[in-house]
């Protein structure tokens, strides 16, 4: 629907970069790969895209790289978006990209390793103070707890993530609460 919206609403002139944005993100999240990248890398290419945006782009083409495999590519996507949105001075973009850091590398490392991971996470996610991160954490840490067998982590993390969903609705992470 929100895709619809973009294509068929008249774009103000001044939030036409943001819509742009916007709909690379919604490609990504609908599995449309090739749309969403392309417009990423076009997006990139403009010498005066702020920093906010470029972590954005870096962000989305993360995500598609390991979505389609290449955990390289996608984890210097993701520290460059990191870098990126520092600089942009932007807590919110940054502690996403950091949280989908911490899912990405935490699937490679043993459970102790995750642990500093998740800690760094969780470090971020209260000083941002925010229901919707503070929900994605513990969803994000059930999804790595059953990928290291501890089924009643995950399940804790899990229901305090829908918890914390009930007050900050996102059907984004409801569906992936779900599959944990």
């Amino acid at each position: 629907d929100a895709l619809q919206i973009l294509d068929g609403g008249s774009i103000p002139t001044s939030e036409k970069l943001e819509a742009s944005i916007l709909r690379i993100e919604l490609l990504e999240r609908l599995g449309q790969y090739p749309q969403s990248r392309f417009l990423a890398e076009r997006a990139l290419r403009a010498r005066s895209l702020q920093p906010k945006f470029q972590s954005d782009c870096h962000f989305a083409l993360g995500r598609i790289d390991v979505d389609e495999g290449k955990i390289d590519s996608g984890l210097d996507r993701f520290r460059l978006a990191l870098d990126l949105a520092v600089k942009a001075n932007d807590a919110t973009r940054g502690c996403w990209v950091r949280l989908r850091l911490m899912v990405v590398n935490c699937g490679m490392v043993h459970p102790q390793g995750a642990s500093q991971l998740i800690n760094e996470a969780r470090k971020e996610v209260l000083r941002l103070g925010n229901a919707l991160a503070s929900a994605a954490l513990h969803i994000f840490v059930g999804e790595i707890a059953i990928k290291h067998g501890a089924f009643r982590t995950a399940r804790r993390h899990t229901l305090l993530g829908l918890r914390l969903l009930e007050v900050t609705p996102n059907f984004w992470l409801t569906a992936l609460a779900e599959n944990n």
